[in-house]
Parts: structure tokens; C-alpha cells; sequence
């Protein structure tokens, strides 16, 4: 149950990563676009260097690594994969409506082919990714009895959480004052903001410009906001 619910928070934080890598990048008017998926490879915690083979450069190469590369243990299809097995492994534990959303998942995975991958595509996927992982987490925390099962369950969910939250502000933020450079650059923050949702929050509770030390903070130390360390 634990992993369970990790591997199903962590193909959503990775579709929210490859969002908002493709957003950041397309927007961007300087010549540092590569950066922007970089920083995503950097920020999803995944270790290229371990499959003997050169690091991914490229936005398909890095999107591939991290959404559908059965070689790489945390890429999406892995996750969703590993998050069915470990769903079977406890079926008696899962209420009704668990096992379907999670072997649902499994099954629309199948429909999704790597091969024929354009930009509208891979949106749609990462969208789908997104919503399925919603329905997990809402079908758990609106079906299960509160017991062991459920602690477990919502301790790997947030565990998950705060590992990638953590990650996502260690690497944006590294690039925001870009060596040999005084110049904040700022497309770090609103790629912070947007990878966990965080626009509108950020408006509510900070008022004007985005600063990156407002952005850390809303990460670290905001207990309202459900992608804060604290929370």
C-alpha cells in the first residue's frame, strides 16, 4: 500500500514535470530552451548514468527517458506498471473502487503509443496521467476505512510528495542566478509555480511580482498549501 501509493504520486508529479518543462521551454525567447529539460531530468531524481548509455539531451530524449522508457524504474509507464503489481499484491486490502481506478490506469496505458508521439499527444498523456492519479487519490481517501491501510497509504502518498517537492526547489532553483550572471532569472519561480499547481495560491498569499524566496517559502514552509514540505 505504501509503494503503492508512491508510484501512482510519482507518475503524477512526473507528468507535471514534463508539462511544465514543455510550457517553460515554449515560452522562453532566449537561446537556453535545453536548459528548461535539463533542469526536469535534474528535478525528477532519476539517474540516467545507471543504464550504461549517454545522459538525454534532447526534450524527446528526456521526454522518453522520463515518460516511457521501461529501462528507467521511475519513468511514468514504470510507475503505473510497478503501482498495478504492487495493487494486486494487496488486493484484498483495496476497496472496489481502488482496484479499479489503478488496473483501469493499467489497462487505458495500453492505448497510449510511445511511437507516434507528437506535442497534442503527449499532452493529451500527460493530461490523462494527471487525471488518473486524481482519481486514485480521491477514491482512496473517500473509500477507505481509517486504519492501518489507509496511514500507510497516505504516508507513501506524502513521503512521495515531499521528496519531489524538495527536489523541484533544490534544481529550479539552482538555475536562477545563472553563473556569471547578477540577473535573476525568474523562469525558474514560475516554473515552480506551474510544475505544482501553484499559481493561484501564490496570488492568494503573496501579493505582486514572483520572488523566489516567496516561491521557497510556499514550498517549504506553508502549511495550507498540500505541496509544502510542512504539510
Amino acid at each position: 500500500l505504501y509503494w503503492l501509493a508512491r508510484y501512482i504520486e510519482r507518475a503524477d508529479y512526473l507528468a507535471r514535470l514534463l508539462q511544465g518543462a514543455a510550457h517553460m521551454s515554449a515560452v522562453r525567447v532566449d537561446a537556453d530552451r535545453a536548459s528548461e529539460w535539463q533542469s526536469a531530468l535534474l528535478a525528477s531524481g532519476s539517474r540516467p548514468d545507471t543504464l550504461a548509455r549517454p545522459w538525454p539531451t534532447t526534450a524527446s530524449e528526456v521526454v522518453h527517458y522520463l515518460a516511457f522508457d521501461p529501462a528507467n524504474l521511475s519513468s511514468i509507464v514504470s510507475c503505473l506498471e510497478t503501482a498495478r503489481q504492487n495493487a494486486r499484491a494487496v488486493r484484498t486490502a483495496l476497496t472496489v473502487d481502488m482496484w479499479d481506478a489503478v488496473n483501469g490506469t493499467w489497462l487505458e496505458l495500453r492505448h497510449f503509443d510511445p511511437a507516434r508521439m507528437d506535442d497534442d499527444r503527449l499532452r493529451a498523456f500527460l493530461d490523462w496521467v494527471q487525471a488518473r492519479a486524481g482519481l486514485f487519490h480521491g477514491v482512496y481517501a473517500s473509500t477507505m476505512l481509517r486504519n492501518d491501510g489507509f496511514r500507510f497509504t497516505r504516508l507513501g502518498q506524502f513521503l512521495e510528495r515531499a521528496d519531489n517537492s524538495a527536489r523541484l526547489l533544490d534544481a529550479r532553483l539552482r538555475m536562477q542566478h545563472p553563473e556569471g550572471s547578477a540577473e535573476v532569472d525568474d523562469h525558474p519561480s514560475l516554473a515552480i509555480l506551474r510544475v505544482v499547481g501553484a499559481r493561484r495560491a501564490y496570488r492568494v498569499l503573496f501579493k505582486g511580482r514572483v520572488a523566489p524566496a516567496q516561491v521557497a517559502e510556499l514550498l517549504l514552509l506553508r502549511p495550507e498549501f498540500p505541496r509544502s514540505l510542512v504539510f
